[in-house]
């Protein structure tokens, strides 16, 4: 749902493909409307995709090298969250939110 689109020009640009990007194209999007009942599920599946892909194209030490990354990062998001509850409640709501997705995410980090 997430990284089909990158694998698919990956490969067709290694088949010898020439991959072309329209800038005149647009594109209206309805604000995650297919995920928004799902957001918690969608939101590892998103990582997942990515793991997924490069572990495909890029070998297992490249998807190891990008799960430290998520990795890295998720716990920056998580101090952030940890760190919201200085600012104001609006703001303070998606930093704890978002800090409480990515503590999901590390802790099924390694079964991705």
């Amino acid at each position: 749902m997430y990284t089909e689109e990158v694998d698919l020009c990956y490969k067709l640009g290694r088949a010898g493909w020439e991959i072309w990007w329209t800038p005149q194209a647009q594109v209206t999007h309805y604000g995650g409307q297919s995920t928004r009942l799902a957001a918690d599920r969608m939101f590892i599946e998103l990582y997942r995709s990515k793991i997924v892909y490069f572990r495909r194209n890029h070998g297992r030490a490249a998807a190891f090298a990008y799960k430290l990354i998520v990795l890295a990062a998720g716990l920056a998001r998580i101090a952030a969250g940890a760190l919201a509850v200085f600012q104001p409640p609006a703001q303070r709501t998606d930093k704890m939110d978002t800090a409480r997705n990515y503590r999901r995410l590390i802790s099924q980090l390694a079964a991705l």
